[in-house]
């Protein structure tokens, strides 16, 4: 089906385990772009590809022959976390393409959202870029920033993070189908990367050491709220025993106070002081993931 504004199509597979890809297939299809095949392993994204009547595959060791049975322009990668090995990304004749939660060459690797949370960036922001076998170093075809809000989290960035690489797509591909894309080549003495292995220290277990700040973002930044957190949870220890905290708030206080000191509490939140300032925790659970109420640990401690 031919493009009604250009004229032109692009064939293309799309690889990826969220809605977002769905999202961007969406705006392939209405395109009129030849969407060839979906990679995924998540059964609702496989229903929407079967309602399209698109073909849909894992990503197992038959993937390359099944791509390697006609030629095609593009390989999209949208909210995809596997490494596609070097024989993959040497299929599509235009190149493969990536969409990552973070501004390239600034956080690259995994995590990019809790990172920039944890580090207490003003600003984040999300990349499409073509992929080569380093990981996060090829060309940029669209970067988008936009600001971190004072009480974001790992959950509500990532909801900002997909949400620009919808609206940022339709441009991108409409750029691919009249050949008008600009590559940018990355500076990478600006580059940061944050590897698979790389976790927050001390296990997550908050240092009252550290300002109210710090802990505020560390707590945020580790909030996934339903989603699958790769990170760890952050916590607090009394005596020998903790309890994960899954939201918090910097708490401005005149006077200077021994940190860890449990300066108030009410039936939500607790408030403790820290090396500057003092935080406000509430949501708290136990380790195994079990709501637990304020007054049930004053009661017990």
């Amino acid at each position: 089906m031919k493009n009604a504004q250009f004229g032109k199509t692009f064939s293309c597979y799309v690889i990826g385990d969220d809605s977002l890809l769905t999202q961007c297939s969406q705006i392939l299809l209405d395109k009129g772009q030849d969407v060839l095949g979906v990679i995924t392993s998540d059964p609702k994204i496989e229903l929407w590809a079967k309602e399209k009547k698109l073909p849909c595959f894992e990503n197992d060791l038959t993937l390359i022959e099944k791509l390697r049975s006609k030629p095609f322009d593009y390989l999209f990668s949208i909210a995809n976390l596997k490494i596609l090995p070097a024989e993959i990304l040497s299929l599509p004749r235009k190149g493969a393409i990536n969409f990552h939660d973070g501004p390239l060459p600034e956080y690259a690797g995994l995590n990019a959202t809790s990172w920039a949370i944890i580090n207490g960036e003003k600003f984040h922001g999300i990349t499409w870029h073509f992929i080569t076998d380093e990981i996060d170093k090829g060309d940029i075809l669209c970067r988008q920033t936009f600001e971190v809000a004072e009480d974001e989290t790992a959950f509500t960035l990532n909801t900002k993070c997909f949400e620009e690489a919808f609206k940022s797509f339709g441009k991108l591909v409409d750029d691919l189908i009249d050949n008008s894309t600009i590559r940018i080549k990355q500076e990478f003495q600006n580059r940061s990367y944050f590897g698979k292995h790389k976790k927050p220290s001390n296990a997550c277990v908050i240092s009252w050491q550290e300002s109210a700040e710090s802990i505020s973002a560390l707590v945020r930044g580790l909030n996934f709220e339903r989603y699958s957190n790769p990170l760890g949870s952050a916590k607090i220890k009394i005596n020998d025993e903790f309890y994960i905290v899954k939201n918090s708030a910097v708490v401005e206080v005149k006077e200077v106070h021994q940190p860890g000191i449990i300066l108030g509490y009410d039936e939500k939140t607790m408030t403790i002081a820290a090396k500057a300032d003092a935080v406000k925790l509430y949501n708290f659970e136990s380790l195994d993931g079990k709501e637990v109420s304020i007054k049930d640990i004053i009661d017990k401690f």
